[in-house]
């Protein structure tokens, strides 16, 4: 068969290698949710750990500062349990591998807040819809599910990724002046406007970024986990870079992704879990995000979500496509 849609942003050829069967599985970088979306866009788990549960020492310069982690694309839950119980645990040269893990959540039925959209952001009907249906569902199954809002400053987000991303890249450039050379237009752009940041708006950035961390530890004292949407928008044609239109309304490069950059700049763990199908036969996944440490439990409970509704097949996705 052939796959002309797009698998998303910078782990998208692993995603796609596991989603052809070319791998059992594969490991990818996820700054901003380069391998959630991926995942969700080819019908796969995909998990970030919490900052740390997997430690980073030597290979690809980390060009987001730690919203970068390490994390897995695989076919079901339980190859995503295998890899990280392979892979997690400290490392003398990753100082951030020794953090305490956070602890287990007192019963068990979980307190799940469901987000639909954030603010007046676009998301493609079908994949509102499934990811309802899924909020229902887990409902069904006992746990405690209710509706509310984006709980973070959007602006404040936004302009955090714009100074981090482009600072890094830049960097990147100065360090490797080779790779501008071979870098595409969009990277050249990420890299000039680096240049302009100052040291002052640096720092600005992580001052916000410790504000949103603290702002995110308090909101999980009250739930345990956060439910969205994983991608805003379906797989769209492969020879675009984005979707420049998402339920009628026009959409930027990053409009799609939005549900994803929020849990690396708070460096909690989440996973993409496929949900569904659209009629055309795109995948859809939903977006599961816990607490700081608590990756155990979010864990266990996609494995109770995949035991008690078994995810879409590779069989079935080539079947519908």
């Amino acid at each position: 068969m052939e796959y002309r849609s797009h698998a998303g942003v910078s782990s998208g050829g692993a995603a796609a290698s596991v989603a052809a069967g070319f791998v059992p599985a594969a490991i990818g970088t996820d700054g901003g949710g380069s391998i959630r979306r991926p995942a969700c866009h080819t019908g796969l788990v995909g998990y970030k750990p919490s900052i740390g549960r997997w430690p980073r020492a030597d290979g690809l310069p980390a060009i987001l500062t730690d919203f970068e982690t390490i994390g897995s694309l695989a076919r079901t839950v339980e190859d995503t349990l295998m890899l990280d119980a392979v892979l997690r645990g400290p490392d003398p040269r990753d100082w951030r591998s020794s953090y305490a893990p956070a602890p287990s959540w007192p019963k068990k039925a979980a307190r799940i807040l469901y987000i639909p959209r954030f603010g007046a952001a676009p998301v493609d009907p079908e994949v509102a819809s499934q990811v309802e249906a899924f909020a229902r569902g887990l409902s069904s199954m006992g746990h405690d599910v209710r509706e509310g809002e984006v709980f973070f400053n959007l602006e404040i987000a936004a302009r955090i990724w714009h100074v981090v991303s482009r600072a890094g890249v830049a960097w990147l450039m100065a360090e490797n002046p080779t790779y501008e050379k071979l870098a595409g237009d969009s990277a050249r752009a990420m890299a000039e406007a680096g240049r302009k940041v100052s040291g002052a708006d640096y720092l600005g950035a992580l001052e916000a970024v410790s504000a949103l961390r603290r702002h995110v530890a308090e909101l999980f004292d009250g739930v345990d986990l956060v439910l969205t949407p994983t991608a805003a928008a379906l797989p769209w044609p492969a020879e675009t870079p984005y979707p420049d239109q998402i339920d009628g309304k026009p959409a930027g490069p990053r409009d799609h992704a939005i549900f994803t950059g929020w849990v690396n700049i708070a460096g909690v763990p989440a996973l993409n879990i496929p949900i569904g199908l659209s009629r055309s036969g795109l995948p859809i996944g939903a977006h599961l995000a816990a607490a700081f440490g608590a990756d155990e439990q979010l864990l266990a409970l996609a494995r109770e979500v995949s035991r008690a509704n078994p995810l879409p097949s590779l069989p079935q996705l080539e079947a519908a496509l």
